[in-house]
Order: structure tokens, then C-alpha cells, then sequence
């Protein structure tokens, strides 16, 4: 089980390496939380724990910047970053990137709130949400795939807080959220899970994305990045 004890991994990993060998500039959200945490001396979580493992197997040095989401992946497809983490994969993505082998669980889950939905939760179906009032973050895969479905997307905040935020004031019927997010998110709000309906979209993992340009220029690197992965798994329940 993955614990909440945060060491505080540094932005610079295997910094002493970096006077021999490129380092890899990696974009992530800022603030995840179970799988990025922003912390006073860098970046934790478990995807940031992961990502850190694997890279000191292959003995690569890399940096962390932490950016808002949209900006990440826009500074990969103009070579500005060299990939973003943690990502699921959709064509608009795969289009100036490649995806590693995914390592990160994610179930997306349609949620919406019990007292503001006035039928018996076996009806709550995927039917009945596709019509109502729906909210995902900005820039995520989540959106892309209701925007894909035809859904009635009305807003986009930028954050999971704003985004569960949206739905406590009622300004939109229900959200799509990765489900460890979304109750990392009501635990600090004071809320539980029982006050929500719940209904899974679909399971899409995530990895890491590398732009292709730095994958011509390091040809062998996926394939090392990937034959590694397995020994840094964290068991997440």
C-alpha cells in the first residue's frame, strides 16, 4: 500500500551525472496528489517516486518542472521539455510524442452528488450522465475523451479542487475525475464518499510521454526506460 510518508525528492536527480550525460527535462502538474505532490524541496507522489526509480536504473540524470497542465505537454511538442508525466494516451498526443509502457493506474469515474440527484443510484447510468451538466479538467485526456463522446461539456477548470468545487455549489450535474484524485481531493474537503454517486467511465493507465524528436536523438532510450519499469512499481490500493 502506498503510504503518505513524502522524503522530498529532489527537482535534480543523480545531479553528480550531469556533467557526462544530458539531462532529461520531464513537465508535470504541479499538485496530483496521489501521484504528483508539491513539496518544499521538489516533487513527490507516487508517478514522481516511480519516474525516479526508473531513471536511476539507467543511470539518467533528469529535472522536474512543474507547469500547469496544458503548458506541459504544449512545451513537449516544441521541443522546449522533453516529455510530461503522468499521461494516458490519446492521438492529439501521439501525434509529437511516444508513450513509454503505462505503470500508473487510473480509473476514470463519473461522479455526481447524492442529494442533488433525484433518483435511486442503479440509475445513474452512463446513459443518463451523457445528457446532463458535465466538468473535467482543462487540458486532460479526461476532457478530451468527453469532447470525443459528445458529451455536454460545460466547464474546464483548471484544478481537481475547482473541479470538485464546481460540483459541491451545483454548477454542474456531475465531473469525470480519476478516482484516487478524487478522494485525495474530498478528504481535504472534509467530505466522504458516501455523499457521491459513482460511476466508472473506463480504466486508461498512464506512463510517461517522450517527444519524438528526443527520441530520434536518443534511440535507445525508450526501450531502456521501458525494460525497467517493472522493478519500480508501487503496489497502489
Amino acid at each position: 500500500m502506498y503510504r503518505q510518508t513524502f522524503l522530498g525528492l529532489f527537482l535534480y536527480v543523480f545531479s553528480i551525472l550531469a556533467n557526462s550525460q544530458a539531462i532529461v527535462k520531464l513537465g508535470t502538474k504541479k499538485e496530483w496528489p496521489p501521484y504528483h505532490i508539491d513539496t518544499l524541496s521538489g516533487a513527490d507522489g507516487i508517478a514522481v517516486r516511480t519516474v525516479a526509480c526508473i531513471m536511476a536504473r539507467i543511470n539518467q540524470p533528469f529535472t522536474i518542472h512543474k507547469r500547469p497542465w496544458k503548458r506541459v505537454q504544449f512545451e513537449t511538442k516544441v521541443n522546449h521539455l522533453d516529455g510530461f508525466f503522468s499521461a494516458s494516451q490519446n492521438e492529439v498526443r501521439d501525434n509529437y510524442a511516444t508513450l513509454s509502457d503505462v505503470f500508473l493506474p487510473q480509473k476514470r469515474v463519473f461522479y455526481a452528488k447524492v442529494n442533488a440527484v433525484n433518483l435511486p443510484l442503479e440509475q445513474f447510468t452512463l446513459e443518463y450522465i451523457h445528457s446532463k451538466k458535465i466538468a473535467a479538467r482543462a487540458g486532460s485526456n479526461a476532457l478530451h475523451s468527453l469532447n470525443r463522446g459528445k458529451y455536454n461539456v460545460v466547464a474546464t477548470p483548471k484544478t481537481q479542487m475547482a473541479l470538485v468545487k464546481m460540483l459541491e455549489e451545483q454548477r454542474v450535474d456531475v465531473i469525470l475525475e480519476n478516482s484516487l484524485v478524487f478522494e485525495k481531493t474530498i478528504l481535504e474537503l472534509g467530505k466522504e464518499k458516501t455523499d457521491y454517486y459513482a460511476v466508472v467511465k473506463e480504466t486508461k493507465n498512464m506512463g510517461v510521454y517522450f517527444s519524438n524528436r528526443f527520441l530520434q536523438r536518443n534511440k535507445s532510450f525508450l526501450a531502456k526506460f521501458n525494460d525497467n519499469i517493472q522493478p519500480c512499481l508501487i503496489n497502489v490500493k
